[in-house]
């Protein structure tokens, strides 16, 4: 969720800020590079790679992120470790604006899928199942030739699938907003 956002949102703010930057004419995304390796930045509990396509006005790309967290957790008298890892491929599509300043505004649309499982000892586990659809806004910041950085937002459409300790099945529709992205991508 947003928790934890407030030094994103003051990077993106600077990033705006900058804009009044002008690159030189003629821009497009493509003389940075026919393609872009992406890594998460600012998510600890998080490892996240992608693989872009940079066409002249439009990135599209492939996402993976694979969370693992451990926990421990006390019940009653009993003390839990708790094992926690998801993985989540998407494809991504950006499409920006005006590309004659080096603050680039951008939309963007994603597909994912996502698979979650939970266990906290040999007999006990859960799990989940979802797929949805983000779309929201961006802002790409184009400081270097090779280097640049992402930062976008969107709100999810998503369908869950989860299943609990006793095997009982809940399907469900939601709108959510998931967490704030910055990527650092690596032009090439």
């Amino acid at each position: 969720m947003l928790v934890g956002t407030r030094p994103l949102t003051v990077l993106l703010s600077l990033a705006l800020l900058a804009s009044n930057v002008v690159a030189e004419d003629d821009v497009t995304l493509a003389n940075h590079g026919k393609s872009a390796l992406g890594l998460s930045v600012l998510s600890p509990k998080q490892a996240g790679i992608s693989l872009w396509r940079v066409r002249a006005k439009t990135m599209w790309g492939f996402e993976m992120d694979l969370a693992e967290v451990s926990t421990v957790r006390q019940i009653g008298n009993l003390t839990k470790d708790y094992l926690n890892i998801r993985f989540r491929p998407a494809f991504t599509i950006k499409r920006f604006g005006s590309l004659k300043r080096k603050t680039v505004p951008f939309s963007f649309q994603t597909i994912y899928a996502s698979i979650f499982h939970s266990s906290y000892d040999a007999f006990a586990s859960f799990g989940s199942q979802s797929a949805g659809i983000i779309v929201g806004i961006g802002v790409l910041w184009l400081p270097l030739k090779d280097v640049s950085l992402s930062f976008r937002q969107g709100i999810a459409l998503a369908y869950d699938n989860r299943i609990d300790t006793k095997d009982n099945r809940h399907r469900s529709f939601s709108f959510r907003v998931p967490s704030t992205r910055l990527l650092a991508l690596l032009h090439f």
